[in-house]
């Protein structure tokens, strides 16, 4: 089954799942930047109907895919190197044709499945089908293929349970309490409960579980299929490629940064001290693409045809607490505030402080402040659901400390995880809640609620007692008398940096532009507002 002949004389041809999800929209991505680097001549992708929004595959490309953002520094024409193949890989044969499937066996070289469901609260047997039964049927169309070189498989890095102890996790297949097959055999039957296998196998989700499953049944029955498996941990935005702070996925860390930056998640269930591993998404997508392509990964394992695991992680190293999250995410918010001041007074176990936390800053306020603003009990209601829902399922992950181990990627460059929030958290404010750097609220009738603005002068660091005094009347005013006060953040910062490149060490000095009271007092309120 060695096509690396095959694949040296025509270039490489790719199959990839899963690009109309955030982790494939990169891959793609980086593929086809460096396609001449690794001789790729072109890239199948494998994309299934939406029944949903009744759109066929070729629509779901245009409309998902090709006008994505992510894909806005390739150079035109990029598309020409993309075949859209119309497939299910839920279903047999991956819902393929008998005619697409003897094409793609007969020229694929690589296999890269990215596509999974992630979410969490799937019922099992749909989990199954999706994340167990999917890996296995793109196995079986990668064992087809005549040229074949490599098949990578992402899975994650919380297919093992977490330790008490918080001992390491390594590359190796997670424990289960029964044969994988047999527990695959007992969710189809429906013999099983859902709730105590769980318990059984210490998973958290049906998520976790059936990606744990498809790990071990994959590597049951590769027999000679050339197979890595890659395991991302928190993936969240890009950063480096394709630009930094790219993303257009809101679960996980993402559902965290916009409930808690938007000042609704106040009250938040987990460990201060947990280190969460948030990844980059150009990371994951660098690390599948060496283990599709690059011959000098390190390979352990036993027999003839080992199946080599990588954690692609931020490991301990590069992860921040859960309290330092916090203090980050509700920082950057005061500094580009949305809708309502950020805060989340309470991080801690659940029990009954939580309980009060709970109910004070999310049960009794969400409802009510909905039904006042004019968004209806109902809109509260709903927003209180996704905050429960956060704290149900996300709990697990901040909750625990995994130790990842990653042999073959420990020497690679991780961002310092302080530095890499801020860009998480702009990539975020950008591309998931659409707001502007030109357009900072400052003040005014729509502008940031900051619980009150005599709060808001006394929790500035720098100031006098009469500047404090002062700036509490003017925001009053322009709270009167205007609808919003912006500050053209991209703009300074713009002018920042011309003015470091042909003057280092130079200050930049902001003046109102024109004779006037106003300009005077909107410049000294900005500097008292944004000391930073």
């Amino acid at each position: 089954m060695d096509g690396s002949a095959a694949a040296k004389s025509r270039g490489r041809e790719v199959l990839l799942t899963g690009a109309t999800g955030f982790v494939g929209k990169v891959v793609l991505e980086a593929l086809l930047r460096r396609r001449e680097e690794l001789d790729i001549a072109r890239v199948y992708l494998l994309i299934r109907p939406s029944t949903r929004k009744d759109r066929a595959p070729r629509e779901r490309f245009r409309l998902e895919v090709e006008t994505s953002p992510c894909f806005r520094e390739l150079p035109a024409g990029w598309s020409d190197f993309v075949e859209i193949v119309e497939g299910d890989i839920s279903r047999h044969s991956c819902g393929l044709t008998p005619e697409s499937r003897a094409q793609l066996t007969g020229v694929i070289t690589h296999v890269l499945h990215v596509a999974a469901s992630i979410e969490f609260d799937l019922p099992i047997a749909e989990a199954l089908s999706i994340n167990t039964h999917g890996c296995m049927n793109m196995l079986e169309l990668a064992r087809e293929a005549t040229n074949l070189v490599q098949m990578v498989a992402v899975s994650t890095a919380y297919v093992t349970p977490g330790r008490d102890d918080g001992g390491p996790v390594e590359e190796v297949l997670a424990p289960l309490p029964r044969p994988a097959q047999q527990l695959h055999d007992e969710i189809l039957a429906g013999t099983v409960d859902e709730a105590e296998l769980l318990k059984a196998t210490g998973h958290p989700n049906t998520y976790t579980l059936t990606k744990c499953l498809a790990e071990h049944l994959i590597v049951e029955r590769h027999d000679r299929v050339p197979l890595r498996i890659v395991r991302p941990s928190i993936v969240s935005a890009s950063w480096h490629e394709p630009f930094p702070g790219w993303i257009d996925s809101r679960a996980a860390f993402a559902a965290f940064v916009a409930l808690a930056g938007g000042g609704y998640l106040r009250a938040i269930a987990g460990q201060p001290d947990a280190r969460i591993d948030l990844v980059p998404v150009d990371v994951v997508a660098q690390c599948i693409i060496r283990a599709a392509f690059e011959d000098n990964v390190p390979v352990e394992g036993d027999g003839d045809n080992p199946v080599v695991i990588h954690h692609a992680v931020a490991g301990l190293a590069h992860s921040a607490t859960a309290s330092e999250c916090r203090h980050q995410v509700v920082d950057f918010f005061r500094r580009y505030p949305l809708d309502r001041w950020p805060d989340a007074p309470y991080l801690g176990p659940l029990g009954f402080r939580f309980a009060l936390a709970d109910g004070r800053h999310h049960s009794m306020r969400l409802p009510i402040s909905a039904l006042i603003v004019g968004r209806g009990w109902r809109a509260g209601t709903r927003l209180l659901g996704k905050i429960r829902n956060f704290n149900r399922v996300f709990f697990y992950f901040i909750n625990h400390t995994f130790d990842f181990r990653a042999a073959a990627s420990v020497n690679d460059p991780r961002p310092d995880p302080i530095e890499y929030m801020e860009i998480a958290c702009h990539g975020i404010y950008h591309h998931l809640l659409r707001r502007k750097d030109s357009e900072i609220p400052l003040a005014g009738r729509r502008g940031p609620d900051r619980k009150g603005d005599m709060r808001f002068v006394h929790r500035q660091p720098e100031g006098t007692t009469l500047a404090r005094i002062t700036a509490w009347f003017v925001a009053k005013a322009l709270r009167r008398s205007t609808d919003m006060v912006s500050f053209d953040l991209s703009s300074f910062e713009r002018a920042k940096a011309e003015l470091s490149a042909t003057h280092p060490g130079a200050t930049l000095v902001l003046v109102p532009s024109h004779r006037s009271y106003l300009d005077f007092v909107l410049v000294s309120f900005l500097c008292f507002a944004r000391h930073d």
